[in-house]
This record gives structure tokens, C-alpha cells and sequence, in this order.
């Protein structure tokens, strides 16, 4: 069992960096890519991450770190994670098994309670039956049909976009029509469900809240899920704490030490 009380100090956050501050503070990706022994570098999408990571997994992974809201809960939830990506990449047969896992539990797991929340009972029930990447994406469609009826015309087409149930539509149209999830966009948007499930609930929707420990139920589901498919194909080989912590503790050394700066020299009058 790795021992992450060693590393508590280094911070996952929201976003892409492009060093890490002096006790950590970087994305879930970022945080990988140290923690594998590379230099460090800026992710701005998973597509810049070294090959050896699954584009799946670290795509899903890096769209739950910029979707929970909460620094601790993010922290807590995703930094079992950071040493497990190096090492995960495989063949696009397997990332597609993983992508197709991912899709099919959220919308299985996490989105029948946020639409039961919104009324729609019969449609969580048709979404909680779907066993299969086709019926998954049959149910999908079900879902986006459904709620585009029930949702009023607004003479403002714009305030649609601040409606989450919509929000969450035109997520699951995207992934559907889509032929192939296991890349970079589609586990993207499949964290973008799971956060779209979060704001239903916490009453962004109709003013009506669940409880705290509801909404926070949904990212604590998609990381079980984001674990669940890590145990599909390749896994990255285990890296001793003492070496994560050490790695950690040298990039964040390097971050104190002042940056090379460049010294403009006047030209010598001629």
C-alpha cells in the first residue's frame, strides 16, 4: 500500500501550471509525470503527456481534477492515482474496453440520481438497465430526447446553457453520435457528466439542494470508476514512496531556486 501521508504537501489543482508552486500545486497529470521520474512540464491536455500514459485514463482523470470543486476532496480522491498513469498506455483495442467502462458507469451509476432528482423516474430506470456500450448509447439518446421535451423554449436561447439538465444533454448527445471514445474529447466530456450530475443535486437546477455529502457522492463514484478502469489492461509498475516523495520534494526545491533570466548586453558603440 503506498504511503501518501509522505506526500500530503504536494497540492493537485484545478487547471494546468506551468511550474509547480514551492509546495506542490499542480494537476493530476502534471503531479504523474513527476512522480515517474520525468521533467517537469505544463499539461494543457492529456495529449501532452509522455506516451507511456493511457490517453484514456489520463484524459478521464485529468477532466475529474479540473471538475471537483472541493481542493480537499480532489486531493483526497484523485492523488492515489499519480504514480498508477506512467505506464498505463495500450493498444487502442484496450482504451476503448476502458473508455466504454467509464461511459457506461457513469451513465449507469451517477446520472440515474441526479435525473430522478430532476423528475424524470422512468428515464433513470431505462439508464440503470443499459449493459452494453450499444445500449448505452441507445439510452443516451433516450435521455437527450426526453429532456429536450421536457425543458421548455426560452425566448433566450442563451439561458439554456446555465440549465445543467441541458448542460448534461448536450453532453451525452456528444458522446453518442461520437464512434470511438477512447480518446482525449470523449473522457473529457464523460467528466463533464459527472459534474453536470453534481450541479443538478446541488439545486443549480430548481433551488432544491441535497446534502452535501450527496453531491460529493457523484466524484467520489467516478473515482471508483476512474479505478475500475485502471484495471483494464496495462498497469503501471510500482514506484517506491520514498522515490515519489523524493521526486516531489526536487521539483518543488527547484521552484524555490530563482529562474535563469536572460541579460540583454548593449551592443559596443560602434
Amino acid at each position: 500500500m503506498f504511503d501518501f501521508n509522505q506526500i500530503l504537501n504536494w497540492k493537485l489543482l484545478a487547471g494546468s501550471h506551468e511550474f509547480p508552486g514551492p509546495d506542490g500545486g499542480t494537476c493530476i497529470n502534471e503531479a504523474a509525470i513527476v512522480a515517474a521520474g520525468f521533467a517537469y512540464r505544463e499539461i494543457g491536455s492529456p495529449d501532452d503527456c509522455p506516451p507511456c500514459f493511457s490517453r484514456t485514463l489520463a484524459a478521464y482523470a485529468l477532466s475529474l481534477n479540473d471538475r471537483i470543486p472541493d481542493d480537499a476532496l480532489r486531493h483526497k480522491l484523485l492523488m492515489p492515482f499519480v504514480t498508477r498513469l506512467a505506464g498505463s498506455a495500450d493498444t487502442e483495442a484496450v482504451e476503448e474496453l476502458r473508455a466504454a467502462h467509464i461511459i457506461g458507469a457513469i451513465v449507469t451509476r451517477i446520472l440515474p440520481t441526479a435525473l430522478e432528482f430532476s423528475g424524470l423516474f422512468n428515464v433513470a430506470l431505462v439508464l440503470r438497465g443499459a449493459d452494453t456500450a450499444e445500449n448505452t448509447r441507445t439510452v443516451m439518446a433516450i435521455t437527450v430526447d426526453v429532456i429536450e421535451k421536457m425543458v421548455p423554449i426560452s425566448p433566450c436561447p442563451s439561458s439554456l446553457f446555465d440549465d445543467p439538465l441541458m448542460l448534461l444533454a448536450d453532453a451525452l448527445r456528444d458522446l453518442f453520435v461520437d464512434e470511438a471514445w477512447g480518446r482525449t474529447q470523449p473522457m473529457l466530456r464523460a467528466g463533464d457528466l459527472v459534474y453536470y450530475a453534481g450541479t443538478i443535486l446541488e439545486g443549480k437546477r430548481n433551488g432544491k439542494a441535497k446534502k452535501a455529502e450527496e453531491v460529493q457522492s457523484c466524484f467520489i463514484a467516478a473515482a471508483a470508476i476512474l479505478e475500475e478502469a485502471m484495471a483494464i489492461g496495462n498497469q503501471a509498475e510500482s514506484i517506491a514512496t520514498e522515490t515519489v516523495a523524493s521526486r516531489f520534494e526536487t521539483a518543488k526545491e527547484a521552484r524555490r531556486q530563482p529562474r535563469e533570466t536572460k541579460v540583454l548586453v548593449p551592443l559596443a558603440a560602434a
